[in-house]
């Protein structure tokens, strides 16, 4: 957590009434005197610090990008620059551990409580068409997750191609590009979704997305049509998978 630091503004209101002489908070007779109105100041903070612990609690985990990753749900800040980090991945047969860490973040954690989607790559040999056990740990808890197998029929995406993926929390698009500049939906209207043009830099990296899209009423095999990804002046289909 950081640490508050309010303005001394003590000595400087002792001169301000000096200057202004005990006139300003003199009342008339009967009158309760009248106190000074301080000046709002804003908090200020400098330097980088640790957000909260993610919360296993309720936490969840599905099959993305044709079973080459998982999505893992925890719980906190909707702030993404707040989401937990993947420190380590490790596999064994069909036995998944993932260690999530704080991120250390500069600037504000929102205080709203709400899904954080963190993709996680997995290696070669990770069969997502059988059961899975995932372990989640964090340096105060864990918690194992039983995932199911994805259907036999479930299609495969190609590696570094979109793919669309329906799962309980809606359908999470994965894409490819600059790991600093996520896409972010704009609107969504029926199965046509376009996304607001990033104006920032963005690192050079060519690194998978994961983004949630809200869209009601939605069904494996349906085309959406994204517009304005990564500023693309055509839209871009794609198929929702399971």
């Amino acid at each position: 957590m950081s640490t508050m630091r309010p303005l001394l503004i003590g000595s400087v209101l002792a001169v301000a009434a000096l200057l202004t002489g005990c006139a300003t908070n003199t009342a008339a007779p009967g009158e309760a005197p009248q106190s000074p109105t301080p000046t709002p100041t804003e908090p200020s903070m400098s330097g980088d610090w640790t957000a909260s612990p993610p919360s296993l609690e309720n936490a969840s985990v599905v099959w993305l990008d044709g079973g080459k990753a998982l999505g893992v749900v925890t719980w906190g800040s909707g702030s993404r620059s707040c989401y937990p980090v993947v420190q380590d991945v490790t596999v064994a047969n069909q036995d998944i551990d993932v260690v999530l860490a704080a991120p250390t973040v500069d600037g504000v954690c929102t205080q709203d409580l709400r899904e954080q989607l963190l993709l996680v790559g997995l290696p070669e040999g990770v069969d997502s068409k059988a059961a899975a056990t995932v372990t989640l740990s964090t340096a105060q808890e864990s918690q194992e997750i039983a995932l199911a197998a994805r259907p036999a029929d479930a299609a495969t995406t190609p590696a570094g191609e979109l793919s669309a993926t329906l799962t309980p929390l809606g359908v999470v698009l994965i894409s490819y590009g600059s790991s600093s500049c996520p896409p972010v939906v704009d609107t969504i209207d029926g199965t046509t979704v376009t996304f607001t043009t990033i104006e920032q830099a963005c690192t050079m990296d060519y690194s998978p997305r994961a983004t949630l899209l809200d869209i009601p009423d939605v069904a494996v095999g349906t085309q959406l049509n994204l517009v304005s990804l990564d500023g693309a002046a055509d839209p871009v289909a794609v198929t929702v998978q399971n």
